[in-house]
């Protein structure tokens, strides 16, 4: 009790194990709880005066801990967890339940960022190719890829856009003798206009084509 005889702490106990209460001056409301659930693991959680879960300490059904912060409605604005294979997972979301950011591995243990438009709809993605290269890529929001940064099956920078069908208009990247490269498309794979290199000590050119593919011109 504190001084005016107000009871600001308490233990419990029941079938689950021990709780411990910290209330506020008047004793009514309280702040801290710490409990013990079975042989689970232990849990803390803080609340605002209203009795409203603000942050939650605790451990998951698959023995890994867990934090949690809510908006005081009972509403999850941020989780650090765990997934099933046990790597590491952040996840934020925007007070409806909506996922927004996620920071998590992929199956084969590689780190990853994810944002949402709280739709559950992808906007970026940051990752890793198949090659273990880092990657980044932009959607329209229904899935569709709009840019997608990365490397090359030979290690080189590739930067390449599309029009958000699935078809490529610009791709930046490299040839197969490591110089430059950049062509651009029409949205139904056709080449509009090329920018590469010759083999050997020829240097640069420029080779432009129609909507169906033919060569217009090429410099030098």
């Amino acid at each position: 009790m504190n001084d005016k005889g107000k009871v600001v702490s308490a233990w419990h106990y029941d079938f689950a194990g021990g709780m411990f209460e910290l209330m506020d001056a008047t004793g009514n409301k309280i702040f801290l709880t710490l409990e013990c659930l079975n042989d689970i693991g232990g849990l803390l959680r803080t609340q605002n005066g209203k009795g409203q879960e603000l942050v939650r300490i605790g451990i998951t059904t698959g023995g890994t801990g867990m934090v949690i912060t809510e908006n005081g409605k009972g509403q999850e604005l941020v989780r650090l967890s765990a997934t099933i294979d046990g790597e590491g997972t952040v996840t934020t979301q925007n007070g409806k339940g909506q996922t927004l950011v996620k920071l998590t591995a992929t199956t084969d243990g590689e780190g990853m960022v994810q944002t949402e438009n709280g739709k559950g709809q992808q906007l970026v993605q940051l990752g890793v190719t198949e090659s273990g290269a880092g990657a980044v890529t932009t959607l329209n929001g229904k899935g569709q890829v709009l840019v997608a940064l990365g490397a090359s099956i030979d290690g080189a920078g590739m930067v390449q856009t599309e029009n958000g069908k699935g078809q490529q208009l610009v791709q930046l990247g490299a040839t197969e003798g490591g110089a430059g490269a950049v062509v651009t498309q029409n949205g139904k794979g056709q080449t509009l206009v090329s920018l590469g290199s010759y083999t050997g000590l020829n240097g640069g050119y420029v080779e432009t084509f129609t909507q169906k593919g033919i060569s217009t011109s090429e410099i030098p």
